[in-house]
This record gives C-alpha cells, sequence and structure tokens, in this order.
C-alpha cells in the first residue's frame, strides 16, 4: 500500500481550512460533494466532519441518500471512520466486496 504524506498541517489544508471559515459552510460541501460525485460518477456521497472529542464523524451533507446524514464512531468499522484515521482518500467501488484487499483493518459494516 502506497503511503501518502498527510493533507492535515500541509499547506493546502490550512488554505482550506481558511476558504472554509470564510463562506457558509453547509453549500459549500454540498457543492464540494456534487463534484465529487460528478467527477467519480458516484451515485451518493457523505461529507463528514470530525468530533475529535466524542471520537465520532457527523455527516453533514448526504446526496443521493434518503434520510438525514448519520454519526458514526471513529474506528476501522467504516468505510469514513478508516479514512479519517489514516487520514489518506480511498475509492471502493463495491462497499460488499472483501474490503480487507484495501487494508486489513477495514472490516464490513453493514450500516
Amino acid at each position: 500500500m502506497e503511503q501518502r504524506p498527510s493533507f492535515r498541517g500541509s499547506p493546502w489544508h490550512s488554505i482550506l481550512e481558511s476558504l472554509l471559515g470564510q463562506v457558509e459552510r453547509e453549500s459549500t460541501l454540498r457543492a464540494v460533494a456534487e463534484l465529487a460525485c460528478k467527477e467519480l460518477q458516484a451515485d451518493r456521497a457523505t461529507v463528514f466532519v470530525l468530533d475529535p472529542a466524542r471520537r465520532t464523524l457527523k455527516g453533514v451533507v448526504a446526496l443521493g441518500v434518503e434520510g438525514h446524514p448519520v454519526e458514526i464512531a471513529l474506528d476501522f468499522g467504516s468505510i469514513a471512520g478508516f479514512v479519517a484515521l489514516v487520514e489518506r482518500s480511498i475509492r471502493v467501488d463495491d462497499t460488499h466486496a472483501d474490503l480487507g484487499a484495501i487494508d486489513p483493518r477495514l472490516k464490513f459494516c453493514s450500516r
């Protein structure tokens, strides 16, 4: 597995944090999710925000999903939790496949 440098602490991270502080957050994140869906030809997208004090990820934008965004534990039991913990992005084309092929710590969860 290729190790990538952490985005957190990089100049790009600082710029993004500064920009998000100056705009209406939900509409900006919704636009990012819509662009990501278009570029990746995805049917769904959820944008999560980290709550380090509660060790959770709170969904703030959900596209192509009925209901409201969810809150999930920050652990290896979900793709979003895994991505937040290892601080790198991944693309999963089949969420019902063996996710251990991506990383042995990542486990399938029917939630």
